[in-house]
Parts: structure tokens; sequence; C-alpha cells
């Protein structure tokens, strides 16, 4: 299935593939959308004219050459099967983090990018010699240094990346605060485990990777697991979620570790002043609902008492 990619404004100045030709360039944005979170799809030029050109007769072959000769994009076999990986990937598309990957192996070779950024501040940054010292030449003086001077002193010209390792090594002033991490998955397990079964429900058992990345997601947004017990235990003394309804569906792991449920166990309240019974771990569980409203009654003379 095509995702929805981003497309920079420099990808119409890069010279690697500006001068390619037209229908290289709109192969490229289109293997963007094809590809998985890691910049990677089947190399399979049949499959990928029917998704990106189904109305014109574009050689995608040929022009999956000179992406590959631009060094745009790398075709390469592994483990039985032909791939195909987008070198910039990482410079250009920030994935959703809850995008599937098609597993596909790691290329063989893992290009490096170095932008034009890069390779300009590698070069070696010239150093005027004798400014505003010696023979009293300032820095406005056209004169040349000595040949020999330059010479003797290549070695000891300092290099433009010297600042960046220097800068590096020195602490962050104004770094961002470590954002504070939820309990593990395996405290929202044992919450379900120890109010589920006993309100019908299966156990949860199988602490997959999409559970667990979940269930890491669920703690995250709401990382109080006693809000997370008193909540459960009162959605499933709700007869509906044990399994007496119609259709006889019943409350699941999968239910718990929806998006939805994160926002409503952030929004639960513990402190609601009618108590409904106790969790499992002996905490008050409130009944959720709105608040008792007085409604006001007309007088005699018919009129509504003002508030």
């Amino acid at each position: 299935m095509a995702r929805i990619r981003s497309i920079k404004p420099d990808f119409f100045f890069d010279e690697e593939t500006a001068t390619l030709h037209p229908d290289a360039q709109l192969l490229l944005i289109g293997l963007s959308t094809l590809a998985d979170r890691d910049g990677r799809l089947e190399n399979r030029p049949v499959r990928i004219k029917a998704a990106l050109f189904p109305y014109r007769d574009v050689d995608v072959e040929a022009r999956l050459s000179d992406l590959e000769g631009a060094g745009a994009v790398i075709r390469y076999e592994a483990n039985g099967k032909r791939c195909l990986a987008l070198v910039h990937w990482s410079r250009d598309q920030k994935p959703h983090p809850k995008e599937t990957s098609f597993d596909l192996p790691d290329p063989p070779e893992k290009s490096r990018e170095v932008s034009r950024q890069d390779s300009d501040t590698s070069r070696r940054v010239p150093v005027v010699v004798g400014c505003g010292s010696g023979s009293g030449s300032g820095c406005g003086s056209s004169s040349p240094a000595p040949a020999a001077a330059v010479s003797d002193g290549v070695d000891d010209l300092p290099d433009a990346t010297d600042d960046a390792v220097e800068e590096a090594s020195q602490p962050a002033l104004f770094a961002a605060p470590a954002k504070p991490k939820g309990p593990p998955p395996e405290a929202l397990r044992e919450v379900w485990n120890r109010v589920a079964p006993p309100a019908g429900c299966q156990r949860w058992e199988a602490m997959s990777k999409p559970r667990e990345r979940a269930a890491r997601l669920a703690l995250e947004a709401c990382p109080d697991l006693a809000r997370w017990e008193a909540w459960l235990t009162h959605e499933l003394a709700r007869p509906f979620n044990r399994g007496e309804n119609p259709s006889g569906w019943r409350a699941d792991v999968d239910w718990l570790l929806r998006a939805k449920t994160r926002d409503m166990v952030a929004d639960f309240n513990p402190s609601a002043s009618v108590v409904a019974g106790k969790t499992a771990s002996g905490h008050d569980v409130p009944r959720l609902g709105p608040n008792p409203v007085t409604v006001s009654r007309p007088t005699p003379s018919g009129d509504l008492p003002r508030l």
C-alpha cells in the first residue's frame, strides 16, 4: 500500500537527480511512496510500473539504472529476494513510528550519505599568514606570504571540523530534558491478569512485539498503574464488556491497547464521589457518569427561582 511522503524543496536543486530524465525524477518520488519505513521495497519493475505509471509506457528498468548511477538507489539481492533501497531515505523522510516494515534484508553495504555541506566543511580553511604580525604588513596587505612559510605550515593548518569536534565535546547547556519513561509493558499485563480473568476474560499470555509497542505507548500516555486498574475494574464490571450482549463480544487485550482506551484512562476521574466497589489491590473504584444535577421545578406562581 502506498503511503504519504514529503518532498523537500532541495529535491529540485539536487545536482545528482535534477539532470536526470523527468521520468527518473518522478520515479524517485514515487518509490518513496512504495517504500516501507526503512526506505526499502522489492525490486520488481513490472509491479512498480503498474503502481506508479498505469497510463504511460515508461521503461522503469532503464530509469532505475539512471537512479542507481546517480547514487539515489541501491539494487541488491539478499536471502533470495531482489530488493531496492533509497539511499537518502533517513535524510528526506520521517516515517510514522507505528508504520509497519516489509522485513526486507539490509543492503550489503550501507551507503554513507555525505551532503554538499559536509563535503564543503571537510575542506581545509585557508589561513592568512602574517596577518598583523611579522614585518608589519597588516590584514589589508596584498603582499603574498613567503612560499616557504606556507609549505612548512601545511600540516599545521586548522581543519574546519576541529570546531565541530570541540563543540561536540562540550556539554549542552540548553539540552531538552529527557522525557520520563513509563512503567515496563509487563506491568500493564500484570494489571490485566489481576483484574480480567476474575471477570471472565482471557489471560494475557503472549507479549508480542505489536502488543509490547502498544503497551509502552499506553503507559507513556498514562503511567499511573493504579488508575489503569481502577478504570479496568470499573469497565469489566459492566455486563456488556463481560460478553453479556447480543453479539457475544467480550473485552480482550487488543481492546485494552487501543488508542481510544488510552484517552479514556487519561480522562478517568478517580476522585468521583460515588464508589462502586474495590479493585483487586483494594483501591476504591469510582463509578463514571455525570454528577447528579438538581432540576428546578416551577413554583406555585409558575416562576422558576433564580440561581
